[in-house]
């Protein structure tokens, strides 16, 4: 549990704080990293993107991409639709993860 909470906060001011400075922003998980954790700890993966995904919706970051998340959408229907993005898309997990979540999330599910 506590490492779940420790994934979710990292996520949370992994974003603020690179949304907060105009200099060089700086992460420590890429779309690469993200998927070896998905490979081996599917908990703390689901964990991760959820927490990036809250961050985005209740902060309002990450202006260019919205997402209007359906009111019936489940947590692992979120989760699966990254990791399958993540498995299916290896030339583009040397990105930040936060981004590639928010991009893949907002595509999915595009407010019209």
């Amino acid at each position: 549990m506590r490492n779940m909470i420790a994934i979710c906060l990292y996520g949370l001011f992994s974003i603020s704080s690179a949304m907060a400075n105009d200099e060089m922003v700086k992460y420590f998980f890429d779309g690469n990293r993200l998927h070896q954790v998905c490979e081996t700890d599917i908990v703390a993966c689901s964990m991760y993107i959820l927490g990036v995904v809250d961050s985005v919706n209740v902060y309002g970051i990450a202006n260019e991409f919205k997402n209007c998340l359906p009111d019936n959408v489940t947590r692992k229907q979120v989760a699966d639709i990254v990791i399958k993005f993540l498995s299916e898309t290896p030339e583009k997990r040397h990105f930040m993860a936060p981004s590639l979540i928010v991009a893949k999330v907002s595509n999915a599910f595009p407010c019209d």
